[in-house]
């Protein structure tokens, strides 16, 4: 109803339909789920290539208003049941080529969405932990050891290529805090509903990003 376009990722649970262990009376399917944002009013959700796992891996591109100068690049990815693989390793490293040739051969700065975060955000809680969350912006829960997982290779090719600043996940009710680990900040949004299992509310609201000059995140309360 605000005529706003929206653009989302897949979660590990929105695989459960036929994943081992993961059974569920849902009975929907990745075909059917990708089925209603494509119906979708304002959804600019896309399937992505077939050679990346996972449904939803794509590019979304920010011009200035009434221009056709870019100003950000969205990496949007399916992290599905165990977090980022090398098939999306690859997918970011041609999605930043490819904004950068859009980009006359400038590096533009992006911001990378996934779901399940990446290994790196279960070493800086750890770090954190000693230091008793010193450098945390937010509110700490869940230990991101049990949560984080993927290969360290995707963090690799963001420290590498000089693109992304900012890494959005989720995966987690409990956890609302950033952290700056060699320069980018990995981020845990904040849950947008308390109809689940984990009920604080003063956790309650989203994630939100400023774009201008420079990208500047903040979380806001419901």
């Amino acid at each position: 109803s605000f005529d706003i376009p929206w653009a989302p990722i897949f979660g590990n649970h929105d695989h459960d339909t036929y994943s081992p262990g993961y059974d569920s009376p849902k009975g929907v399917s990745d075909e059917w789920i990708m089925a209603q944002f494509a119906s979708a009013e304002n959804c600019i959700f896309m399937e992505g290539p077939e050679n990346v796992d996972g449904c939803g891996n794509y590019i979304v591109h920010i011009k200035e208003q009434g221009t056709d100068k870019l100003i950000r690049a969205l990496y949007f990815f399916d992290s599905l049941l165990v977090g980022v693989n090398d098939s999306h390793v690859q997918f970011y490293r041609d999605a930043v080529a490819y904004t950068t040739e859009l980009n006359g051969g400038k590096t533009l700065e992006s911001i990378v969405f996934v779901h399940i975060p990446l290994p790196e955000d279960a070493t800086v809680y750890t770090q954190q932990l000693e230091k008793d969350f010193a450098d945390t912006v937010g509110t700490v829960g869940r230990p991101a050891t049990d949560l984080a997982s993927g290969t360290t290779e995707f963090f690799k090719a963001i420290k590498e290529l000089g693109s992304t600043q900012n890494v959005i996940a989720g995966h987690d009710h409990e956890n609302a805090y950033y952290i700056t680990y060699q320069g980018i900040k990995l981020i845990y949004n904040m849950k947008s509903s308390n109809g689940d299992d984990y009920h604080n509310v003063a956790n309650t609201g989203g994630g939100v990003f400023t774009i201008g000059k420079t990208t500047e995140f903040r979380y806001e309360r419901a």
